[in-house]
């Protein structure tokens, strides 16, 4: 993007954008949670020392992930449907086999900054499946579309409205950036809860994808 076409663009507060999250409230969903020691995490250091200015919540290092597919309220949730989500998804992630990611660009994103992901279609397998799992789970069809994901991890959340301008300043310093590979082996089914400016998560299970 051309610096004459960023003037006036401002950020979306992201922790603002979803007011139903409560310090209370707790939602399932199945993650790609990368290790804080993982080639991924340290070129998010990279990037994050030049945000420091920047109007966002830098992402920790243990909070690095990329969302598959969100199945439901804690409170709205019972059991039995907990449990068949769980057993669903498991099936369903073995029938992926293990597979590299790597980080092929740094973007605004309104509300944050991300590292794009590629390649993308083990993701959109992923989610295909596992929207189909949960599905099945709760007898009624998941939240969003089968093919509703954006291959991302994201770096920062914005959280106040303000000018873009330094946003866009580290996204060209690091337009170049690349990262893998980074091995996925399972996805995580959690318990995902938000604290003030960031997300923590409590794992379920570690599902295996296939082995080659």
């Amino acid at each position: 993007m051309k610096k004459a076409s960023i003037i006036g663009i401002r950020t979306v507060d992201h922790w603002a954008a979803h007011p139903e999250w409560k310090p209370w409230r707790r939602h399932l969903a199945a993650y790609i949670v990368f290790e804080k020691s993982s080639v991924f995490a340290k070129a998010a250091k990279k990037v994050q020392a030049d945000l420091a200015d920047a109007p966002v919540a830098l992402c920790p290092p243990d909070s690095l992930h990329q969302t598959l597919q969100c199945a439901g309220w804690e409170d709205e949730l019972t059991f039995a449907q907990v449990e068949a989500v769980r057993r669903n998804a498991a099936a369903a992630v073995r029938r992926v086999t293990e597979f590299d990611l790597y980080v092929s660009s740094f973007e605004f994103a309104e509300d944050a900054v991300i590292f794009r992901l590629e390649p993308p279609e083990p993701l959109l397998e992923l989610k295909a499946l596992l929207h189909d799992a949960v599905s099945r789970a709760l007898g009624e069809r998941a939240e969003g579309e089968s093919d509703d994901i954006l291959p991302h991890m994201t770096v920062a959340y914005c959280n106040r409205a303000a000018d873009a301008g330094p946003l866009f300043a580290a996204v060209e310093k690091h337009s170049a950036i690349e990262a893998g590979p980074y091995r996925v082996k399972h996805v995580e089914l959690v318990w995902l809860s938000r604290e003030s400016d960031r997300y923590r998560w409590e794992t379920i299970e570690r599902m295996p994808l296939d082995e080659e």
